[in-house]
């Protein structure tokens, strides 16, 4: 449903806002007006902290007729849990691992290739005596490789390989089998072979590091739900965030977590680590400058949720992660309610336009979206916005497009397969 920001703040006083905001009858219901314990009308209370924003279901006495606000925007993607937000940098993983050069595949022609030698050659009557048990040996050894190549699994965790030291010890055995065949003109069989380890060990290390990958990508998950985190977020006005919302940004913020440039990541060794140019301005996993580094400090204090700001917050995984959602909170509540009061945009589209925003700046989106109000627009959408920025030529084609990979990315992070 479209979200109205419409702030409690434009009416001249609490008695002004209730009076003119609708009263429902009904026991139980969304209350999200941040105020105090107010009677309303004599016939009831709404319900309030007077710090916090409040986004879930609440229970009123019996009697009570609740307010029923402007609705903020609390509707969420389909992915909440933290521990399932898809990595893209996983995905593609498993897409080239799939692909006609991919690690499987390539594993699959070496095989292939093996066996056709070795058939060739006993063809061709080479072995004799004892090499021929030999070579019959060579032929049989890897029958369960031959097996698991039969099916591509969907997923790299999923391939039924034998352990590493099994196959170290088949391995040695062949070397121990290869020392028959001394003459010349075994040397390509033997290059065959040789390449047929190399790819099968190129999946070994794939595999080890995918299953590393997935476990990297957990690794912060404890402080996306610390207690600091989730009073942060339930103190941001208006546009109820979730955990995993934070950490799909912060992903696409740091390459999934991969870029061990990024303050807070340079320890990475395991899965798939990556060295992009170091960013020396905006630095750790929300990729905060100093301004916006401040602007969020200052919003966590005045909120009483203090962030710790030394050492620099932004080099350490967990009050970075704090300053992203404060950040957000910062603009949400300067910026957005600020200046978009009354202006009625679906919760998801809003959301991201703010993905966006973080990424290019939300003055763009905000000055997009009172363009198009101003034009008699009431069906305000991303696609919308961005046209609209793309028109003003105030963004460069590649922020422009960078801009788009945050609306888009982000929330295909957090958006179940299909």
């Amino acid at each position: 449903m479209p979200n109205m920001l419409k702030s409690w703040k434009d009416f001249a006083s609490v008695e002004d806002w209730i009076a003119n905001t609708q009263v429902a009858n009904s026991a139980v219901a969304d209350i999200f007006a941040p105020l105090i314990s107010t009677k309303v009308a004599n016939t009831g209370t709404a319900i309030k902290e007077s710090t916090t924003y409040h986004y879930e279901k609440s229970t009123a006495p019996a009697s009570a007729k609740l307010l029923v606000y402007d609705k903020p925007c609390y509707e969420t993607f389909n992915i909440t849990d933290i521990s399932q937000v898809r990595s893209l940098v996983l995905e593609a993983k498993a897409e080239s691992y799939a692909s006609p050069n991919g690690v499987f595949k390539q594993l699959a022609q070496k095989t292939k290739a093996r066996t056709s030698i070795l058939k060739e050659i006993e063809k061709l009557g080479w072995a004799k005596g004892a090499q021929q048990s030999t070579l019959n040996s060579l032929m049989t050894r890897w029958d369960s490789t031959l097996s698991m190549l039969t099916t591509l699994p969907q997923h790299p965790s999923s391939i039924p390989l034998m352990d590493f030291s099994t196959y170290e010890q088949l391995k040695a055995a062949e070397q121990g089998d290869l020392s028959a065949f001394t003459a010349d003109k075994y040397k390509n069989m033997k290059a065959v072979i040789s390449a047929f380890y190399a790819a099968y060990e190129a999946l070994f290390d794939f595999t080890k590091k995918y299953k590393e990958e997935e476990q990297e990508i957990l690794r912060f998950d404890e402080f996306y739900t610390s207690s600091e985190a989730t009073n942060l977020l339930n103190k941001i006005p208006y546009i109820f965030f979730t955990a995993a919302e934070i950490k799909s940004l912060n992903m696409q913020e740091t390459g999934d977590f991969t870029n061990k440039t990024v303050a807070g990541l340079e320890g990475k060794t395991k899965g798939f680590p990556v060295d992009r140019p170091k960013n020396t301005t905006y630095i750790g996993l929300g990729q905060h400058g100093e301004r916006s580094k401040t602007d969020a400090l200052t919003w966590a204090d005045k909120k009483g949720s203090k962030i710790p700001n030394n050492p620099d917050p932004r080099t350490v995984p967990k009050n970075a992660i704090l300053l992203t959602i404060a950040y957000l909170g910062w603009y949400v509540e300067n910026k957005v309610c600020a200046e978009l009061s009354g202006i009625p945009i679906d919760c998801l589209e809003l959301k991201k336009m703010l993905f966006a925003g973080y990424n290019a700046g939300i003055e763009h989106i905000i000055r997009a979206i009172k363009s198009l109000y101003n034009n008699e627009d009431r069906n305000i959408t991303w696609l919308k916005v961005a046209a609209v920025i793309a028109a003003s030529d105030k963004l460069s084609a590649d922020k422009l497009n960078e801009m788009k990979t945050y609306a888009e990315n982000i929330p295909k992070r957090l958006t179940k397969l299909s």
